[in-house]
């Protein structure tokens, strides 16, 4: 079996396209049934891959599966930027969480992006083109190299059960679904160099500091209340006016969905976007090298609202002394009160003390019972 050498910036699947190609396998099933474990797989997209077991069976070319996750796939850098918990990370890497082939391809739909320049100096370099972990980002409209616009193309599922197309099999099915941004280009471009420099990058700053230093930067531009969540509409409005050429107010559904998402990457990871940190981080600093200073100049300093945390903190403390006895007077009148009953009683002291106060919270009220009638709530 000839395993062939990862490409610079190479998706998985890309590698396991390769594999299977030039050893001649009938399809891609039967690559998936000799590395992916044992009898024959339906779907080769939705194959479960053990990546432990599959770095035993390649010692050769990959040392550990986190060195997987880390050169061929998002997962590192997610990990990195705290979009991703360690404890999922290290579930992928050890074995305990077996992730599906689609996952690690396609990261937001099924829309496989590539570079026309890249594919040419691909052909001319290797031979064959391959698909870059860069250009399937949804927050990258434009090749960091070239500056070409990436052209996205829809793959269909059936095909990939029997092949994997490389850039430029299926020039005519090209995504025509995709919303038409009004974008500023220059925006963009700098995001797609951070996004790049972020893959490829093994020294980023501390994730909890950089996740502190963006909080402190946007409380400062007054987008996060000290007391409350991110302000959506206000932040995504500042967002638009310098990612998009046209005013907010004319912006398709889609852009604002697409705002939204990215907004949601910095306190809400699961309902954001890959790597939509990035576009916060760029927005808010324009480059990695200014984020590392402030990252240092945080660690030695702290915050530069110096002059706003006493009274955040009063204020906050009247809150928390406000709801607890809320709380607790609640619980005295309702000794058999569950938590979805004070939920509807009191919503905003509860919701207040879960997102604020959440040790004391979880001490008074009752413990959920997962095979009782009580609802789960966190």
């Amino acid at each position: 079996m000839i395993f062939p050498e990862p490409l610079p910036d190479e998706i998985f699947s890309s590698l396991l396209a390769r594999l299977g190609r030039i050893n001649g396998l009938a399809d891609y099933r039967e690559l998936a049934s000799l590395y992916f474990g044992d009898g024959r797989y339906a779907s080769f997209i939705d194959a479960k891959i053990d990546l432990p077991d599959f770095c035993r069976r390649t010692s050769f070319c990959f040392d550990s599966a986190t060195e997987v996750l880390h050169r061929l796939t998002w997962l590192g850098t997610q990990t990195r930027l705290g979009e991703l918990d360690e404890m999922t990370f290290n579930g992928l890497a050890h074995g305990g969480l077996l992730p599906s082939l689609s996952s690690l391809t396609f990261s937001d739909s099924t829309v496989l992006s590539y570079c026309p320049s890249c594919r040419m100096s691909d052909l001319e370099r290797f031979g064959m083109s391959y698909w870059r972990r860069i250009h399937q980002l949804p927050i990258v409209f434009f090749c960091p190299n070239h500056g070409d616009t990436l052209v996205r193309v829809r793959i269909k599922r059936y095909t990939l059960h029997v092949e994997f197309p490389v850039p430029g099999d299926f020039v005519s099915d090209l995504s025509n679904s995709e919303p038409m941004f009004g974008m500023n280009e220059k925006f963009w471009r700098g995001v797609a160099v951070m996004a790049a420099e972020a893959l490829q990058g093994d020294e980023l700053p501390d994730a909890e500091m950089m996740l502190s230093v963006m909080a402190d930067e946007l409380r400062r531009r007054k987008f996060v209340s000290p007391l409350s969540g991110v302000r959506l509409s206000a932040l995504t409005e500042q967002l638009a006016a310098q990612a998009f050429a046209n005013t907010f107010g004319t912006h398709s559904p889609e852009t604002v969905t697409f705002l939204k998402r990215i907004a949601f990457s910095f306190h809400e990871p699961a309902a954001g976007m890959i790597l939509g940190r990035i576009v916060l981080l760029y927005w808010l600093f324009g480059g990695w090298k200014a984020v590392q200073e402030r990252c240092r100049w945080f660690g030695v300093f702290g915050s530069e609202l110096d002059f706003s945390t006493s009274k955040a903190a009063t204020t906050r403390s009247k809150l928390e002394a406000q709801y607890r006895r809320v709380c607790s007077a609640y619980i005295r009148e309702h000794p058999e009160c569950s938590r979805l009953d004070f939920l509807k009683a009191e919503y905003r002291v509860f919701r207040w003390l879960l997102h604020n106060d959440k040790v004391w919270l979880d001490r008074q009220l009752p413990i959920p019972h997962r095979g009782g009638k009580q609802l789960v709530l966190f």
